[in-house]
């Protein structure tokens, strides 16, 4: 893809809006009406995986195999990120003030890493939590602990909630659950809903949102908000935005 596509591409999305999560809670907005009535915004093909920052400012993505980080309020650079030894994505998920990204690496077996910036350089970080793929973590900045949720493995339904600790340390909270996930689960700034490309009993796919009332309760009942084959979804502006690969490829914006 050329410099000018991917330039037009993060001018699309970049913007200082308010991130949802921070300023209202999430139960009594984020499953109001659903998405099946927002018009699709095609933003660019050929993307692989994506992720960006709370504010959109920046962001990670892999475009056609490229891994590129994304700089500037304005969507004025993008860059290759050069890390070594430099492993394809499955999946990426950017912590909401850029301090760091995971990325699931695919390799044998799939493993997941944390890479972060040391001056001009990027490194990969020492500490991650065990599993398959990791979503987006919590915000740092909302005065609560950071969580993530891990799927465990690429042959089960199962998920574990890790919490970072004053070391860096990422721990276990709480027992292991299923969760109807086709890939991973990107979890809000707030810690209290987490977004994922699913399905329920009758098998109806689409992106669904679980909500709790507080980082110390377990999540609720899934609900959909939008039907169809839309990968890897991440959620802003009080849920008001949505950002899908659809047909794993073209990355999709959805406003309501």
């Amino acid at each position: 893809m050329g410099a000018m596509r991917w330039l037009l591409l993060i001018g699309a999305l970049c913007g200082c809006d308010s991130v949802f999560g921070l300023d209202e809670p999430a139960l009594p907005t984020c499953v109001r009406t659903g998405f099946d009535q927002a018009p699709a915004d095609p933003l660019q093909i050929d993307i692989d995986t994506f992720s960006f920052t709370g504010d959109r400012a920046r962001g990670v993505a892999s475009v056609l195999g490229i891994i590129v980080e994304t700089r500037g309020s304005n969507g004025d650079d993008a860059q290759p990120i050069d890390i070594q030894p430099m492993y394809p994505m499955i999946a990426t998920a950017f912590e909401p003030n850029g301090d760091f990204f995971f990325l699931t690496a695919a390799i044998e077996p799939a493993t997941i890493l944390a890479v972060t910036k040391e001056g001009d350089a990027w490194k990969f970080a020492p500490h991650v939590p065990k599993g398959f793929m990791a979503g987006t973590p919590s915000n740092r900045m909302n005065g609560k602990p950071v969580r993530v949720l891990v799927k465990l493995s690429p042959n089960n339904l199962l998920f574990q909630e890790y919490e970072r600790d004053a070391t860096g340390q990422w721990i276990t909270v709480g027992d292991r659950f299923e969760l109807k996930s086709f890939s991973g689960a990107n979890m809000t700034q707030d810690g209290l809903a987490i977004v994922f490309d699913g399905f329920h009993e009758n098998d109806l796919r689409g992106v669904y949102i679980a909500q709790r009332g507080s980082i110390d309760d377990s999540f609720e009942e899934p609900q959909l908000v939008l039907e169809g084959l839309h990968h890897q979804p991440q959620l802003f502006d009080d849920c008001g935005k949505l950002y899908t690969l659809d047909d794993g490829t073209t990355l999709t914006r959805y406003a309501r």
